[in-house]
């Protein structure tokens, strides 16, 4: 890490080039070298990546019209993503993003565009985090049109922001409604390959949940919900002592 002093009309510089990553600190500004992360993939990540390279390879695949009929389809429908962000997208991320939400769904591969139907939102939902259980219910609306879930759920975080992104894993889906009480103990297990609740030196943390609606018929997936609940854990113990009172603990 080495500290930057900027001259020549330069005042700041934000971002990576080429391996170095200018930052502001509360050092000043600094350069430092790119860290390099490396995560290890779930098995269910593995398989969704392993999918979307798929739905590349099919696209290279496809005929010159169906291609052409891709690319009008971008050029008519932006993209309102999970997050609430409005893209543009080319033919192919029209194809990869709406056949890999249809292979999640079970659903076969679509070789030209769908009508541009979206899913019906979802408003809001509750969420139950405690000792025995990770659990979401009255989900709002409970049985909407065509519309399925598409559930992501986080590690165990410090954090409150519903901006976050990257502890997100899929956890579960739903292929319609009514939805009801849906007990996601089981799936987070299985998706963050830990126990709950996930003890350790923390007995106090935040879970999050996201819910994306998803089209049943045409595979296009609108903005998603999330919900960040606290699990607190640290709920056993003697209590509190009082100085100079003798106490036995049984």
């Amino acid at each position: 890490m080495a500290i930057v002093q900027f001259g020549g009309g330069i005042v700041n510089l934000t971002g990576s080039v080429r391996g170095w990553t200018f930052q502001f600190t509360r050092a000043g500004s600094i350069v430092r070298t790119k860290p390099i992360q490396r995560k290890s993939s779930t098995p269910k990540q593995t398989s969704e990546q392993s999918a979307f390279v798929t739905q590349i390879q099919a696209f290279q695949v496809l005929s010159l019209s169906d291609k052409v009929a891709w690319d009008a389809f971008a050029g008519l429908h932006p993209k309102d993503n999970k997050f609430g962000q409005q893209k543009l997208l080319t033919g192919q991320n029209w194809f990869t993003t709406i056949n890999s939400a249809r292979a999640r769904l079970g659903l076969a591969q679509l070789d030209t565009p769908p009508a541009h139907t979206l899913p019906v939102p979802i408003t809001s939902f509750n969420l139950t985090v405690d000792a025995t259980k990770i659990e979401i219910d009255t989900i709002t609306p409970d049985n909407p049109t065509d519309t399925g879930l598409f559930i992501d759920t986080t590690f165990p975080i410090s954090q409150l922001s519903r901006a976050q992104r990257s502890p997100f894993r899929a956890t579960d889906t739903v292929n319609s409604g009514p939805f009801g009480t849906i007990d996601l103990t089981s799936d987070w297990e299985t998706a963050h390959s830990l126990v709950w609740p996930a003890g350790g030196s923390v007995d106090c943390y935040n879970i999050g949940v996201r819910l994306q609606p998803v089209n049943i018929v045409t595979g296009i997936t609108g903005p998603a919900i999330t919900v960040i609940s606290r699990f607190d854990g640290a709920t056993a113990g003697i209590g509190f002592m009082e100085i100079g009172v003798d106490f036995i603990v049984t």
